[in-house]
């Protein structure tokens, strides 16, 4: 138990100080509440595109699917992550795909979709829009 301690702040302190060092291309830092926050790296390649919904789209009901595609993986995209709300929601796979997100409260809410490694490290490649839901 000590062991594991002292290495999660090992850990986090060799991230913190790589991050502040540049020993990562690292741009900014997402939150996220399904795991560890996850390191966006710099690419300037790639195109990912949310079809639906619309941005500005009004939504009856608590759910939505988004549709989505990669037009352009890019030198190192291989699928995508949704977030909801600066959230992640789920790494989607395939080159159009669709996800009906569930259980959404009322107001206005930001969907994600950025381009991601094989290892997950989320690329600056994305595309957003933002719904209310009534």
């Amino acid at each position: 138990m000590k062991v594991s301690v002292i290495f999660k702040t090992l850990l986090l302190t060799t991230l913190a100080v790589a991050v502040i060092s540049g020993g990562f291309l690292a741009k900014e830092a997402v939150a996220s509440s399904n795991g560890p926050v996850v390191l966006a790296e710099a690419s300037s390649d790639g195109v990912v595109k949310i079809n639906s919904p619309e941005d500005g789209a009004v939504i009856k009901g608590n759910s939505v699917v988004v549709s989505f595609e990669i037009k352009d993986k890019g030198s190192r995209g291989d699928h995508v992550h949704l977030f909801l709300d600066g959230r992640l929601v789920k790494p989607l796979y395939g080159v159009k795909s669709e996800y009906k997100i569930k259980g959404l409260s009322k107001g206005d809410h930001k969907i994600e979709i950025r381009l991601s490694t094989k290892s997950h490290h989320v690329l600056d490649v994305k595309d957003s829009v933002t719904i209310t839901v009534e």
